[in-house]
């Protein structure tokens, strides 16, 4: 039979110490329904229990806790919150594996989310399927720049690591570099926000945004400055008829200049007169150019479409010239060995910028 009484320190006390049966021994507290405290043969140990259930349901006992380390008015508390959850119809063991679960979901989450700046990278880029010169400028500007952000999760770069590193790559004299660095960055906290993360990619567990806000937004709510004057190098006139001079001369056997490969001589007077990209040009082919039509093409352009150039005469001149001197190339204007299109001539734009008495580039005669 199980015996009522009003658990205090001492009844319990008696309780532990008491010569019962070998078996279990049950008390109930009479100042707290359902409360019961329970002594164990082997040990002599007393738990608090609490034996309640859903109207309509079975009987569950839930252990609060061992007695002295759990208190009396502890184990009361706990009992009343039980109570109310039994009446709310809420069965307080699948509240506890629910919560449980949540926690598991959560912890799940937070790690799922720890997802590397490196890794947002290459899903950006993969997404944006750029030209390769571009993929490889991106990938070595986040290098330069951010090499120590990369590893660490994305969502732990924060505004003030956004401002302060821009100032610092601002006082290393890097400028033009800083604004481009940060115009990549900010394109891929962008990517970002739009990334989706659950805590199980197979199951339909609640997500999360990868990243909540840019952080580079800094930038321009606090409107640092970040122009880059254009660039304005050009050849005057009067340095455009030098080169023009030179480009006509170059090959004849009595010029006394510095001397160029006819193949590239051309290749150059074609960037001055069309200003189509240097790359456009080295790549240009035979099956492309017409010259009965007066045109060429170029394909995969910067904004990737195909594009018809019409020929003035000075270009079907020097492509004219070209075409007696290809051999046999599938290349406009071929590599001096191998198979491939010409590279970028550097030295021989040198050595015209020497003679000319002007430092000049592909791109500056564009």
């Amino acid at each position: 039979m199980v015996r009522s009484l009003r658990f205090t320190n001492t009844a319990l006390n008696q309780f532990m110490g008491s010569n019962e049966p070998a078996r279990k021994a049950t008390i109930k507290d009479t100042e707290s329904s359902g409360l019961r405290a329970i002594r164990f043969p082997k040990s002599g140990m007393v738990s608090f229990i609490y034996t309640g259930r859903i109207k309509g349901g079975l009987k569950r006992n839930i252990t609060i806790g061992r007695y002295p380390d759990t208190g009396i008015e502890e184990a009361r508390i706990r009992a009343s919150e039980l109570r109310k959850l039994y009446r709310q119809g809420i069965d307080p063991k699948q509240l506890e594996a629910d919560q449980q679960a949540a926690q598991e979901r959560e912890k799940a989450l937070q790690r799922a989310l720890q997802v590397p700046l490196r890794a947002v990278l290459e899903r950006y880029l993969l997404a944006r399927n750029l030209k390769p010169k571009t993929d490889k400028d991106y990938r070595s500007t986040m290098q330069s720049c951010f090499v120590d952000w990369l590893d660490e999760p994305i969502r732990n770069i924060e505004r003030r690591d956004v401002e302060d590193r821009y100032v610092g790559l601002v006082k290393k004299g890097i400028k033009a570099q800083a604004v481009k660095a940060f115009r990549i960055l900010s394109a891929i906290m962008n990517f970002a926000k739009a990334e989706e993360v659950s805590a199980d990619k197979y199951s339909n567990t609640a997500s999360e945004r990868l990243i909540r806000d840019n952080p580079c937004d800094v930038l321009k709510e606090k409107r640092y400055d970040r122009h880059i004057p254009a660039r304005t190098h050009a050849l005057t006139l009067d340095q455009t008829a030098d080169l023009l001079e030179y480009l006509s001369h170059c090959d004849h056997p009595q010029f006394t200049g510095p001397k160029v490969r006819p193949t590239v001589a051309r290749y150059i007077g074609l960037l001055l007169f069309t200003g189509i990209r240097r790359e456009e040009a080295a790549r240009l082919e035979w099956s492309d150019v017409d010259l009965d039509a007066g045109t060429f093409t170029l394909h995969d352009t910067k904004n990737g479409l195909d594009f018809v150039v019409p020929m003035s005469i000075p270009v079907h001149g020097v492509l004219t010239a070209q075409q007696r001197e290809a051999n046999g190339s599938q290349w406009v204007f071929p590599a001096a060995t191998g198979d491939g299109p010409l590279a970028d001539p550097r030295q021989a734009l040198e050595k015209v910028s020497d003679y000319i008495g002007v430092r000049f580039t592909s791109h500056t005669i564009r």
